[in-house]
C-alpha cells in the first residue's frame, strides 16, 4: 500500500454517513484513527493493523 496515497489530514466520514451516530476516518503518515461521532472516541491503529483487520473483513472473519 503506498501509504501518501491515503493520506487525509482531518477526519473524514464514510460514504454511507447520514447523521450524527456515524464512523469517521483520519490517516497520516504513521496511524489509521477510527472516530466514534456519537462518543468522540477514537481508535488508533498501525498500518500492519489495519490492513489485518481489513483482510480479514474482505475474508468474511468477522460476524457483521
Amino acid at each position: 500500500m503506498c501509504r501518501s496515497s491515503f493520506f487525509v489530514e482531518e477526519f473524514r466520514p464514510g460514504e454511507g454517513c447520514q447523521g450524527v451516530e456515524c464512523v469517521t476516518v483520519k490517516i497520516d503518515n504513521n496511524t489509521v484513527m477510527i472516530r466514534d461521532t456519537k462518543t468522540g472516541d477514537i481508535l488508533n491503529f498501525s498500518y500492519d493493523e489495519w490492513n489485518t483487520f481489513l483482510n480479514g473483513v474482505k475474508a468474511g472473519e468477522f460476524d457483521i
